[in-house]
């Protein structure tokens, strides 16, 4: 995982304002988002976990997140979850060469 993640919470409350004013609510829960980049991996890396990952779990499949297996329990029950990806994403070669061993 590259600097510069971000995890926050997400409200899918939907809201109707009335005629007369009033705003009504349809209360969900929040749920975690996290984005994070992967760079710097190898070719082998990429192909192994994320892009097969990706084949495997689509965005219908759940995976459990961990952040960091050596989070203390506080921690470990903020920043882990069950989740499925959002979007599949492409493996991206940024720079001349990225994908062929030197």
């Amino acid at each position: 995982m590259s600097f510069g993640g971000s995890l926050t919470w997400v409200a899918d409350t939907d809201s109707v304002k009335s005629m007369g004013g009033k705003t009504f609510f349809d209360r969900r829960s929040p749920r975690r988002s996290l984005q994070i980049n992967l760079e710097a991996l190898t070719p082998e890396q990429a192909m192994t976990w994320p892009f097969e990952m990706q084949r495997i779990l689509g965005i219908d499949g759940e995976l459990f997140f961990v952040y960091d297996p050596a989070d203390t329990v506080f921690l470990m029950k903020q920043r882990s979850f069950l989740a499925n990806l959002r979007q599949l994403n492409a493996i991206e070669y940024p720079y001349y060469n990225s994908g062929i061993p030197v």
